[in-house]
């Protein structure tokens, strides 16, 4: 079994797009202090004022999500089941 990578390590970049991600990370003004997204990295945008990059992760839902790098606690690349023929 393989342990999700520490965000403060690294975090999810441009050579995971395309790829199944499970991301662990931090939400302001809530009950929750984390939530959880699963889905494919679509987009990595540039670094915002603070230099931290946000990703665009669309779930299978269809919805996209917005996660901030500096929001990220951990993470882990998913792996494709294959489906048996």
């Amino acid at each position: 079994m393989r342990r999700a990578r520490s965000a403060e390590a690294n975090s999810p970049g441009k050579q995971h797009l395309g790829q199944k991600l499970s991301v662990l990370y931090r939400i302001e003004d809530s009950q929750h202090p984390f939530n959880e997204v699963v889905g494919l990295l679509q987009r990595v945008q540039g670094q915002d004022d603070g230099g931290h990059d946000t990703l665009m992760i669309l779930r299978k839902s269809g919805e996209l999500v917005e996660v901030g790098a500096e929001q990220i606690v951990s993470w882990k690349v998913v792996p494709q089941v294959q489906n048996p023929s």
